[in-house]
């Protein structure tokens, strides 16, 4: 009995902070989205292009 009380108790908050989730998710307005969603595609292209560069200038410094 003690022991099956604290996990009740999380899983019933856990699904009150999901519909919370939606809920916020839902109020917020859709339009300023696409430009969000444009800025981490450039961000992570610039980092997997400075990765990139700098393992090969290393292979080509250490070679």
């Amino acid at each position: 009995m003690n022991e099956t009380a604290p996990s009740a108790r999380s899983t019933r908050t856990a699904i009150g902070a999901a519909r919370f989730a939606m809920r916020v998710r839902s109020r917020r307005p859709r339009r300023p989205q696409p430009r969000m969603r444009a800025v981490p595609l450039v961000v992570t292209t610039l980092v997997v292009v400075g990765v990139l560069g700098g393992m090969l200038w290393l292979m080509l410094a250490f070679s």
